[in-house]
């Protein structure tokens, strides 16, 4: 017997782990996207904190979603993707 495996394609948490996005156009930029994390349920206001993350990789199942604190009602990011290669 024969077995042979095919990974398929990347789950979304993997898709998110893999996608690089840059804070700025200009050479001051960093790696990640910067996000603002409002008290308001509209974005309303100013920011209650304010940061750069890497990776946007949230959701009900992913244990980072969890590090956001409970008493934000509201999140932004801000940030510019850069494809590697240009599209066919």
């Amino acid at each position: 017997m024969r077995v042979t495996y095919a990974p398929g394609i990347p789950t979304l948490s993997e898709m998110a782990d893999r996608t690089d996005f840059i804070t700025e156009i200009s050479g001051t930029a960093k790696p990640g996207l910067k996000y603002e994390h409002f008290l308001s349920n509209d974005l309303s206001g100013n920011s209650a904190e304010n940061g750069i993350d890497e990776h946007v990789n949230f959701g009900f199942e992913w244990p980072s979603f969890y590090s956001i604190s409970g008493r934000f009602r509201s999140a932004r990011w801000n940030g510019y993707y850069l494809a590697r290669d240009a599209g066919k």
